[in-house]
């Protein structure tokens, strides 16, 4: 897979529609193509919809299945590929040791250092060959 194409290589997935636009919108500012879903359902589509998605960066904590269940049903359906960053606007992350696994790149409370996730995405996107548009 190479950078030439529009395709996206991000996911962005959360319940909470300003806090996804805003990671959309300062992920894109920065050269990152990305697609955004606001649920578990709507992220398991576009993942298997989109096979230039590599990074999920989920929500732990939404309704109707967390970004771990979404991890966790990536794997079942063999979606190894993908590499996981989570986000959590409470205290305390899950001791999930999926969060601790090889899939998974970081883990961000909100509010979000937007650089910070940058590097992360960056980094993990530059190890497949693919370099975010300038």
């Amino acid at each position: 897979m190479g950078d030439a194409s529009d395709d996206p290589f991000a996911l962005i997935v959360d319940d909470d529609e300003d806090i996804l636009g805003e990671m959309l919108d300062a992920l894109d500012d920065l050269g990152v193509r990305c697609i955004g879903a606001m649920s578990m359902g709507g992220a398991l589509d576009a993942i298997r919809a989109t096979p230039s998605i590599v990074i999920v960066v989920t929500d732990i904590r939404m309704p109707g299945g967390s970004g771990i269940d979404l991890a966790h049903r990536a794997a079942e359906e063999g979606l190894d590929h993908l590499q996981f960053i989570f986000v959590t606007g409470h205290g305390s992350l899950d001791a999930d040791p999926f969060l601790k696994g090889p899939q998974t790149l970081g883990l961000f409370k909100k509010p979000i250092d937007i650089d910070a996730l940058f590097e992360v995405v960056d980094t993990a996107l530059r190890n497949r060959g693919i370099t975010p548009k300038a």
